[in-house]
């Protein structure tokens, strides 16, 4: 049913038009449609010089996973502070293993998947002795 809601609220009228021995088809797709699905991914290591300064910051990253699940063509999008924490998030991430989505029952690929990793220290990396 993704589909059709989502044909509906981006395209009201669209279904009007539509013949009416295509519906069961479109119908059929959608029973057995899913979105991707986050099944596992690695604890993200905190660069060591960063985890010593205190320095706290997000990576923004955009990926595609594939319909074997995995993560591909990882970039940075946005990174605050720059240059410190990117490199961990993209380590992180293509450990990602996702369930693919599905369309009429088959995997298919994702595109252009957006996560903000956000790296923070606990109140105990900031005891001062």
């Amino acid at each position: 049913m993704y589909v059709m809601q989502w044909l509906r609220h981006r395209h009201p009228k669209c279904l009007l038009g539509l013949p009416a021995s295509l519906l069961p088809v479109l119908l059929a797709a959608c029973a057995t449609s899913s979105p991707v699905q986050f099944l596992s991914g690695a604890d993200m290591v905190y660069p060591p010089a960063a985890k010593a300064e205190g320095i706290e910051g997000y990576v923004v990253v955009r990926y595609d996973v594939t319909t074997e699940g995995m993560v591909a063509n990882a970039e940075v999008v946005e990174a605050d502070p720059e240059g410190i924490f990117e490199e961990a998030a993209l380590a992180s991430i293509v450990q990602w293993r996702f369930r693919a989505a599905t369309v009429g029952g088959r995997p298919v690929e994702t595109l252009a998947l957006v996560s903000t990793l956000r790296f923070r220290l606990s109140e105990d990396d900031h005891a001062e002795y």
